[in-house]
């Protein structure tokens, strides 16, 4: 964000805070919430720790197919992450390390604890939820996506698509993101 637009918040009320996550943490909100990441404040008290942060959009899993599900676990197995759309046509992302990181920084090659509870191992599509259990499954109605270019088919005139399709856009708006921080 721009510095005007950061003082255009702090003008309605808004306060700018820095939220921090023990080790194993994780943080989660509605990404309607402005966020951002922020780079470690020199001079800090142990300026030795690291951290290895993962941010993880969230969608309806009653969404995914068979295919996406054997991806989200073969995904998990591997320690590798995925891209932003989380629960149909699930892929992996080209490269695990970003291309500003130093060349010396590696990746993990096993799960935290945390990432190994029966929570973590539903959000991340490893454990099935019990879909028939009477609890909330999500919207009962799938967007369709075109192969190609992996956006929704083009079929405006069909009004229940049109609504469908507002709702994607809020949905998209409105997806969790969760930070599963490792410090050491």
């Amino acid at each position: 964000m721009k510095d005007e637009n950061i003082e255009w918040f702090k003008e309605k009320g808004c306060k700018q805070t820095r939220g921090a996550a023990p080790k194993g943490g994780m943080v989660l909100w509605d990404s309607r919430l402005i966020h951002a990441n922020v780079r470690p404040v020199e001079g800090r008290k142990n300026p030795d720790r690291w951290r290895f942060v993962v941010l993880s959009c969230m969608g309806p899993a009653i969404w995914a197919s068979k295919k996406d599900i054997e991806s989200k676990r073969d995904l998990y197995n591997s320690v590798a992450m995925t891209t932003h759309w989380p629960c149909q046509g699930v892929n992996m992302m080209k490269s695990q390390i970003p291309s500003f990181c130093r060349s010396d920084v590696t990746m993990p090659t096993e799960q935290c604890e945390t990432a190994k509870s029966k929570t973590a191992k539903e959000l991340c599509g490893v454990i099935l939820y019990n879909f028939k259990d009477e609890k909330s499954n999500g919207p009962n109605w799938t967007p369709e996506w075109g192969e190609e270019l992996n956006v929704p088919n083009d079929k405006m005139a069909n009004s229940k698509f049109q609504m469908n399709r507002t709702y994607m856009a809020v949905l998209v708006l409105s997806l969790v993101v969760v930070f599963i921080a490792y410090q050491f």
